[in-house]
């Protein structure tokens, strides 16, 4: 070999080691990425489990496609028993606050597992009949008529009844406002009656609460004079509130 070959051959070397020295270099190694916190709800499988297809430099696992289709499927069946949890738990919380409305006042007719939209409506319901009301409904008027049946016979005798004793009594009241109106009376004999606007609301005997409007009529009938002194009988007592 002449010397101008061997200063051909080493140059070739020199410039293949420059070109081997100057290249980038492939890491063998990618830092893996970190999962964020929490915990899965599920067992997650492990990784490279199983390596059947290499295609350097890269490896392709197909048990790791096997084990994700698992996890996907894990997950499907832990987020069904979650959402159906969930379902159950909502459900019996809306039925136990549909019956402690309704027992406060919202309407009966909500049905046994009511919308969230229906249980706001009720809430109308609540303040319409009570917290409203009562803003509403601050004035009272008691009237207390103690003596339709009062302890008086004609004949002066005694207490049994005479021919010449007072006969039917009745008394008739004028409701002055818009409102509800509570009444009790205790009446005498056997012939009573207790009406309001001509509809009878009790016998003898009651303990009423009536919605009534200003110039309604109540009225108070028994056909004789008892002779038992109040308040035992032969008292009604009227309160009006609005």
């Amino acid at each position: 070999m002449n010397k101008k070959t061997i200063a051909a051959f080493l140059g070739g070397i020199a410039l293949t080691a420059t070109i081997f020295t100057t290249a980038p270099v492939v890491k063998d190694a990618v830092t893996p990425k970190v999962d964020a916190a929490g915990t899965c709800p599920i067992t997650l499988q492990p990784i490279q489990s199983t390596g059947n297809l290499v295609f350097s430099p890269f490896s392709f696992y197909s048990s790791d496609l096997t084990n994700l289709r698992a996890e996907l499927n894990d997950l499907g069946v832990w987020a069904d028993g979650e959402i159906s949890s969930i379902q159950s738990d909502v459900s019996s919380g809306k039925s136990s606050l549909r019956d402690k409305m309704v027992s406060r006042g919202a309407s009966s007719s909500l049905p046994s597992v009511p919308t969230f939209a229906q249980l706001k409506d009720a809430v109308d319901d609540i303040w319409n009949s009570g917290i409203q009301y009562q803003k509403e409904h601050t004035n009272t008027k008691t009237t207390a008529r103690c003596n339709i049946s009062p302890n008086a016979d004609a004949s002066g005798e005694d207490d049994e009844w005479h021919p010449t004793d007072k006969q039917s009594m009745d008394y008739t009241y004028n409701v002055s406002h818009n409102g509800t109106v509570r009444i009790i009376w205790r009446l005498d004999g056997d012939d009573v009656s207790a009406k309001h606007n001509g509809s009878n609301i009790g016998g003898d005997s009651g303990n009423v609460v009536i919605t009534c409007h200003a110039g309604d009529t109540l009225f108070f009938y028994q056909k004789s004079a008892g002779r038992v002194d109040p308040p035992s009988s032969g008292y009604i007592i009227i309160t009006e509130i609005w």
